[in-house]
């Protein structure tokens, strides 16, 4: 990410989430009603009017080949594994490199009951804390917002410090972040998650597969070069197939690790009418995956 410019990543994420919260209740997936204030006017400008959206997406999908929907795939695979968390007894929430996500907003059920911390970049936060604060009138009691230069600072001491309790049943939220970081990261992120000593605690994250980042991979050469064109370089990925494998050996247990082609058929059979023209990329997966607790290490 650029010096001093907040997440284009982010921004991106939060426009897609937006869209197809405009689409008809049958059809849509999840909703979210808070996207559209983290959205600049010229975002606003090409999503609201419905031509114009149609147009964008078609540029987009021709652009960024099957993107979109493994986005809308991801976000309610991860909302599935909240609800599921939140009913197993859920104390506590990570949302590690957070963006404009506003789960700690959308889920009514975290209010009251569960500690949500939201790390991610400075630069990034101090725009979503201000739209909050222009949403609510106020900065929601049960979210801490925890800033890190992740370049220069240890993520874990300043969670620490934001009043993070190992001890506690957790789930770590890692959406859109971990292609971008170097594998030295991932392993220090997952060693921190894994130390965590709450019953059932979790993780759920996206990645795409290793193959993507070859360059005779033709569907993703145009997202990589736009990606570091915006200063986001695509730099880590996982073997197709081997996900369980990388995080057993990370003292991860009851790995979940499915594509998101799988759950183009069980979340977007509406949705695929309306907008035929659109892929889901085989080069993405998602994995939750729980700690080990002491008796299984």
């Amino acid at each position: 990410m650029e010096e001093g410019k907040a997440s284009e990543s982010a921004s991106t994420a939060t426009a897609h989430r937006f869209v197809h919260s405009l689409e008809p209740e049958c059809n849509r997936i999840f909703y979210d009603p808070y996207a559209k204030h983290f959205l600049s006017r010229g975002y606003k400008f090409l999503l609201v009017n419905p031509f114009l959206r149609y147009v964008t997406a078609r540029w987009y999908e021709r652009l960024l080949p099957g993107i979109a929907r493994c986005v809308y795939i991801r976000v309610r695979y991860i909302d599935d594994c909240l609800k599921e968390c939140i009913d197993n007894g859920l104390e506590q929430l990570v949302v590690l490199g957070a963006g404009y996500d506003t789960r700690a907003y959308r889920f009514g059920e975290l209010k009251d009951r569960v500690k949500v911390f939201e790390v991610d970049h400075p630069t990034t936060q101090v725009v979503k804390i201000e739209k909050v604060k222009n949403i609510f009138g106020y900065l929601p009691r049960h979210v801490e917002y925890v800033g890190v230069d992740f370049t220069k600072e240890e993520f874990k001491e300043k969670l620490i410090e934001s009043g993070y309790d190992g001890k506690l049943r957790t789930i770590f939220i890692w959406e859109g972040v971990t292609y971008f970081m170097p594998e030295k990261d991932i392993d220090k992120t997952l060693s921190f998650v894994a130390s965590n000593e709450g019953e059932g605690s979790s993780i759920v994250f996206d990645y795409v597969y290793t193959s993507a980042l070859d360059s005779s991979c033709k569907k993703m050469i145009k997202v990589r070069h736009l990606m570091e064109k915006v200063g986001e370089p695509i730099l880590f990925g996982i073997d197709e197939g081997q996900a369980e494998s990388f995080l057993a050996k990370r003292g991860f247990y009851h790995i979940r690790d499915v594509k998101a082609q799988e759950y183009e058929i069980t979340y977007l059979k509406c949705f695929r009418r309306r907008w035929g023209f659109m892929e889901v990329s085989p080069y993405w997966g998602f994995v939750y995956a729980t700690v080990k607790s002491k008796d299984e290490a």
